[in-house]
């Protein structure tokens, strides 16, 4: 079987691995952790139990061990890191070329659904400081604005299976090639890379106070300057109702330009600052603000559901 392939390509004797299921219609999650041994003598065992249509399965990327005769798939009983990995949910035909370039062929291409990949770079030196990959991992996602994925004890989707969401079936293709952590560390440095994490989540909502707040001044200067709209720009102003257009170019200017990170952070903003729910609305508010939205995208519904997906 392919997929038995994959995990002995992948895990080498004495290495304990996860193997996660999600069952999407129920949302049930179970996982089992293995060795080689024991996947390959119960392989045709589980996967029959496994195969079911409803259910996506997982592998861990990384190395386990026990603690305390227990083991558990949390950072502190990660043994080893095996794979620097980019996950690219969003503009997969620019990002994905542009990781190759400069950081050469992944071990791994693993094609989760159409236009959305992870790229897995397999370590040869598996001694490496957590706080210092997870500081290499976070600058260099950052700087390709990819997902945000830093969790040592992170799971990623099994090729040869198929993707629930969407019927697709999750492949890949093997380079026969690893990486010193050194590679990827002497690229930030040759390039001047600083670690700048953009606003999000918790933070989010402070960040578009101040927009908010950007916006009330310009209001306030649009009343003092045009005292025969007054009374329509107050009661604007009263009821909140934000510049989108403003706000737009705002995270624009935030995102130094990238039309693509502006787009995410603007359907954010919509749905976690001003609380939209309807689809529909947020679509409107997209398709309206985001500045040149339609020319720069061929599939621009399936660009949007990728943005929608990605926060909810």
């Amino acid at each position: 079987m392919i997929i038995n392939n994959f995990i002995n390509q992948y895990f080498e004797d004495g290495e304990i691995f996860y193997i996660f299921f999600l069952n999407r219609n129920t949302n049930a999650t179970q996982q089992r952790y293995c060795d080689l041994k024991y996947f390959n003598k119960n392989y045709q065992d589980l996967w029959s139990e496994w195969n079911k249509k409803e259910v996506d399965i997982y592998f861990s990327l990384n190395n386990f061990k026990w603690i305390d005769k227990k083991i558990s798939r949390k950072k502190r009983n990660v043994k080893d890191i095996k794979t620097l990995f980019f996950d690219i949910d969003i503009d997969a035909e620019t990002i994905k070329p542009l990781i190759i370039k400069e950081l050469g062929k992944p071990t791994y291409v693993i094609q989760t659904s159409q236009n959305k990949y992870q790229l897995l770079y397999v370590l040869e030196n598996t001694d490496i400081d957590f706080n210092d990959f997870e500081t290499i991992s976070k600058t260099l996602t950052y700087h390709f604005k990819t997902d945000k994925t830093f969790d040592i004890s992170r799971v990623s989707r099994l090729p040869n299976n198929i993707n629930n969401k969407n019927g697709f079936m999750v492949n890949y293709e093997y380079n026969h090639i690893k990486y010193d952590i050194k590679h990827f560390q002497d690229y930030i440095n040759l390039n001047n890379i600083i670690l700048e994490e953009t606003i999000k989540d918790k933070s989010f909502k402070t960040s578009n106070k101040v927009i908010a707040e950007k916006h009330k001044q310009k209001e306030k200067i649009n009343i003092e300057t045009n005292p025969t709209n007054q009374s329509n720009i107050k009661k604007k102003f009263n009821k909140n109702l934000i510049d989108y257009d403003f706000v737009y170019q705002d995270l624009l200017s935030q995102n130094n330009n990238d039309y693509s990170a502006a787009d995410f952070d603007f359907v954010v903003f919509l749905i976690k600052f001003r609380k939209l729910k309807k689809t529909t609305t947020i679509q409107k508010h997209f398709l309206n603000h985001c500045v040149n939205v339609e020319t720069r995208h061929n599939d621009l519904h399936n660009y949007f559901n990728q943005i929608i997906n990605k926060i909810t």
